[in-house]
């Protein structure tokens, strides 16, 4: 393991966890089970039971690519562009079930690969702090001892989201004077901010609580705790001067204090921020169409970075709107075009180079599953999937469950003579033993459903082999919308009608938001939550407020 006169420092009093093993450092408490009787009841929210007092395991929470990249940039005053970013690409995910990358590094530790790469990270970091720092302090020109005691003691709460006891200040004062004499004033800052970065209390968070036991025996998290979490959930960056300051004077206490820093946080009007973009950018996976390869002979207007980029802008502008955000998504029938982009979307006289909104053919798309990246997201490179289609509505909008099929129980494919359609193919499939039909009709009938668009999100009538296609599909899992329905533009008005949509896109923007799975003890959260989106008009803004101002938010077991 490199630098180990570092870990002296950073591993000093109140470690948390042991790194460079190739085990995980700090190991996060087991993913809690899910609510028991899976997807929400339709129509009816899960039960609630009075006078429940919910609360989460006590846990670490490894900062996001994202949080790290900006809480670099807040240090430095410097673009992180020119930092490697050591959780870059961690948690890819091309499976069907959405993972949030919160969830995901909510639940890491630090491998030794990644720990090899956060202390690179640390390095290049520290240079450009240094740098600023230099600018602002010049007495860090000399041994001043009472002068680099002020700097890391303001550096490291800085860094460390929180004040830096004296004797955690001393380490790192200590260790820079030692090298000051061999290395000179400027490499020992350097060394001295780099053992800062690479400081398990920098790269993780805690969500530990105060110690104080209610009744519940449950502990609420400390007003430092509190900020960090508040920050680094709405706007992926560490606490702010008012959020410092608050937690400084004990005014992150009450659920009133909470919920005005919410409010503050994400500003005027609607919620637009970075983080709320980002939730819809997981959520919708639309960004997998970027992993899917097309001929550029074949098909030269699939530009999968620019319609990526298209549905983005999109998702944006819906959530300008503010309310009504499920029927704006999924029945929409703006969206952002450019010229090269436009015979994706089967629509002409677009002369702008750069994407700019249109109205689109109401009769033809409506909405983000009509959207050209979201329908690419689920193909290959020269045909639809309509499984993966019809599995990502019922697992992440519908939070239904299908289980994988081990490949060892799949029975032999039934004849159906030549050249058969794939929607007879999918049929077969629902013929079959092995748990087949259960599985399939929770998907084939989505799926199917939306074949009036071709693999490269193209308004179609016939399919690749050039027979006439089958748009009539049946909806499963969506309670009083379940049903035949034909089109995707049926589909979506099914979805954004079904009471069980609503329910489960406030369970995922509970996952999101806190960044782990729901358990029994969040039932009055959800329901409290629920409530509130509802009665705000499916407004993105009350539900974050009843979801970061609830005790599944602010209290720890």
């Amino acid at each position: 393991m490199k630098q180990n006169l570092l870990l002296v420092v950073v591993m000093g009093a109140g470690c948390i966890g042991s790194i460079g093993d190739g085990q995980p450092g700090i190991s996060p408490a087991d993913d809690p089970p899910a609510i028991p009787g899976g997807p929400p009841k339709p129509g009816t929210p899960s039960a609630c039971t009075p006078g429940a007092r919910p609360s989460a395991a006590a846990r670490v929470v490894r900062l996001t690519e994202r949080q790290y990249a900006n809480t670099i940039r807040d240090l430095t005053g410097a673009q992180a562009s020119g930092v490697d970013n050591p959780f870059a690409g961690n948690f890819t995910s091309t499976g069907q079930i959405v993972s949030f990358s919160p969830v995901a590094a909510a639940a890491a530790g630090m491998p030794e690969a990644v720990t090899e790469r956060a202390f690179a990270a640390a390095d290049q970091a520290a240079a450009l702090w240094a740098a600023g720092l230099k600018k602002s302090h010049a007495c860090l020109a000399g041994p001043d001892s009472a002068c680099w005691t002020t700097v890391f003691s303001s550096a490291g709460a800085r860094a460390l989201r929180r004040p830096m006891a004296a004797d955690e200040t001393k380490r790192y004062v200590d260790l820079v004077s030692g090298m000051q004499a061999g290395i000179g004033a400027d490499q020992a800052l350097v060394k001295g901010l780099t053992a800062l970065l690479a400081s398990p209390h920098f790269l993780f968070r805690t969500e530990l609580g105060d110690g104080k036991r209610d009744t519940s025996g449950r502990t609420r998290l400390t007003p430092w705790e509190v900020a960090s979490a508040l920050s680094y959930t709405l706007i992926e960056r560490l606490p702010d001067s008012p959020l410092q300051i608050a937690a400084a004077q004990g005014n992150l206490v009450t659920v009133e204090q909470v919920r005005t820093q919410i409010d503050r946080l994400l500003g005027t009007g609607a919620v637009t921020t970075e983080a709320a973009a980002h939730f819809l950018y997981e959520w919708l996976p639309y960004d997998r169409a970027l992993g899917v390869s097309k001929s550029p002979t074949l098909y030269p207007h699939y530009l999968a970075p620019a319609l990526v980029e298209e549905t983005n802008l999109l998702a944006r502008y819906v959530l300008g709107l503010g309310d009504r955000l499920l029927p704006n998504l999924f029945t929409t029938t703006k969206s952002f075009v450019r010229k090269t982009t436009a015979p994706a979307y089967g629509v002409t006289n677009i002369t702008a180079t750069a994407a700019q909104m249109i109205d689109l053919p109401p009769r033809e798309r409506s909405g983000i599953i009509t959207q050209p990246s979201f329908l690419a997201a689920f193909s290959d490179d020269k045909d639809n999937e309509p499984i993966k289609r019809g599995r990502y509505i019922t697992e992440s909008l519908l939070c239904g469950h299908v289980p994988d099929l081990p490949i060892a129980n799949f029975p032999p494919e039934p004849d159906l003579g030549p050249n058969p359609t794939l929607r007879q193919k999918l049929d077969g499939h629902r013929n079959l033993g092995a748990g087949c039909p259960g599985c399939h009709t929770l998907m084939d009938g989505i799926g199917l459903g939306l074949e009036g668009y071709d693999h490269t999100g193209r308004v179609r009538t016939k399919d690749v082999d050039g027979k006439p296609v089958n748009t009539t599909g049946v909806l499963v899992g969506a309670g009083p919308q379940d049903g035949p329905f034909d089109g995707a533009l049926q589909l979506g008005r099914k979805l954004v009608d079904s009471p069980v949509t609503t329910q489960c896109f406030v369970r995922q923007s509970f996952r999101y938001w806190l960044a782990r799975p729901e358990t029994e003890r969040d039932d009055c959260t959800l329901v409290a939550a629920l409530s509130e989106f509802e009665k705000g008009r499916g407004n993105l803004r009350p539900l974050l407020v009843a979801l970061l101002g609830s005790d599944s938010f602010l209290y720890r077991n």
